[in-house]
């Protein structure tokens, strides 16, 4: 049963990166809240995100 389950659980995963989805790890250490650009622009989170809708 146990072997069953991690098959099918690395099935799964090599279906999902074939699909494209990015490993948790990688998709968060490239994420904007990882990043914080609004500290290099001297801003707060928030006043960036207003900042972002008014320019689209």
């Amino acid at each position: 049963m146990e072997r069953r389950r991690a098959r099918d659980r690395k099935r799964d995963e090599e279906r999902r990166r074939a699909a494209g989805a990015v490993e948790r790890d990688v998709y968060e250490a490239n994420s904007l809240t990882k990043q914080k650009p609004w500290e290099a622009l001297g801003m707060s989170r928030a006043k960036l995100q207003i900042g972002q809708t008014i320019n689209q």
